[in-house]
């Protein structure tokens, strides 16, 4: 007891004791608290906001197929998506965060990063309440179709006409190897099916690859394998699209890391391909672009509005279409960014309005068939909407 009875012991005693407490009691709930805003985090930016304009389709249908932890190197070893960018547009899209499954599926339909729409993890059990590609579609009176696990149905609860989506546990009852080539294989017999209907606007998801990489690591030889099996099922998918008529985009949610796993900020799961091949698109390699910038690019090849709250840009540079569509379709974005940031504004409390006289003169300027000036005056408004919000300290 004579060692308690100096105060200079006591920390002897006190430091180790509040360690053990909090490392016990506080850590864990700290952590609680942490990954609870994430998973709950309530989005401010989700009023409805206007459809703009649509304009003329470039092509008939627009395929998406997302190969779920697809990584960037590996997706280099695949012939058929090799073949894909021989013929086609080939560039790499940088994923939000965080960089999760169900975020990339809300990017890659609205256009809208995980802050403005909330869906910031795999748990949430919300419908997307932006708007979306199929919403658009559905605006100009063409027919959607998904395929995949059930998780997308769940988020795109509106504009989808031919819902294939089944309970993941269904489609992948097992996360064997073999389980996971059963799975790929029956979503790749449900598109095929689908596919023949014709729809406008098709979303196709298999997962076999994300749960190789997880089990297995993203870059052991059971991820490999069922990648190229992956790669075998766009062979299939490929052979039925008429690509005279129709653009196929092959993308992916995320990467992985070596060990598996993702959700951070590394480049590996940052960094994946967005490869595109068909009607509407021009070839060659292409600057890095964003996950966002699918959605509106998506939106200009069916001739559909811009989804109202998207964030990213069409990509012009690799549509293959006349001067005057892409010059009206930039118009188009730049209103669109700009009603979007004036909405977001105002949730922050900030009644400022953007420049519109840029946009009119871009306008003007369209009208008079001057469609490199309206291009260069659309994206002046643009880039000084984006600033904008920059000085703000927020993501545009």
């Amino acid at each position: 007891m004579a060692f308690f009875r100096k105060p200079h012991h006591w920390p002897i005693v006190v430091i180790p004791l509040t360690l053990l407490l909090w490392a016990r009691f506080g850590a864990p709930a700290l952590g609680q608290a942490s990954f609870d805003s994430l998973t709950e985090f309530d989005s401010p930016y989700l009023g409805a906001l206007p459809a703009g304009g649509s304009g003329e389709a470039v092509a008939r249908q627009v395929v998406i197929v997302v190969l779920d932890g697809l990584r960037l190197d590996v997706s280099q070893e695949m012939p058929t998506l090799n073949q894909m960018r021989a013929l086609g547009a080939d560039r790499v899209v940088q994923v939000g965060q965080p960089s999760l499954s169900k975020p990339g599926w809300t990017v890659i339909g609205a256009g809208a990063w995980q802050e403005q729409s909330g869906i910031a993890s795999n748990f949430t059990d919300e419908a997307i309440a932006l708007d979306t590609i199929f919403l658009a579609a559905k605006r100009k009176g063409l027919t959607t179709a998904l395929v995949g696990v059930h998780g997308w149905r769940q988020l795109y609860a509106g504009g989808v006409d031919n819902d294939q989506t089944v309970l993941q546990t269904t489609l992948y009852a097992d996360t064997d190897r073999e389980g996971l080539l059963t799975g790929d294989r029956a979503v790749t017999s449900l598109a095929l099916d689908a596919l023949k209907t014709k729809p406008n606007l098709v979303v196709i998801h298999l997962l076999g690859p994300d749960t190789a990489a997880h089990r297995w690591g993203g870059v052991s030889e059971p991820y490999r394998e069922i990648v190229q099996h992956a790669d075998s099922q766009l062979a299939r998918l490929l052979a039925a699209i008429d690509l005279n008529e129709a653009a196929l985009f092959v993308t992916a949610d995320h990467g992985h890391l070596d060990q598996g796993g993702h959700g951070g900020s590394e480049p590996v799961v940052l960094r994946v391909p967005l490869v595109g091949v068909g009607k509407g698109i021009k070839p060659g390699v292409y600057p890095d672009a964003y996950q966002a910038d699918i959605a509106p690019t998506v939106a200009v090849l069916l001739g559909t509005s811009i989804p109202a709250h998207n964030q990213g840009e069409a990509l012009l540079d690799q549509i293959d279409a006349p001067d005057a569509l892409k010059a009206a379709r930039a118009v188009d974005l730049a209103g669109q960014l700009g009603t979007r940031d004036e909405a977001m504004f105002r949730v922050i409390g900030d009644a400022r309005e953007i420049d519109r006289e840029t946009i009119r003169r871009a306008e003007e300027a369209l009208n008079a068939q001057n469609y490199g000036e309206a291009r260069e005056l659309a994206g002046q408004s643009t880039a000084a909407v984006r600033a904008q919000w920059r000085r703000r300290g927020v993501a545009a």
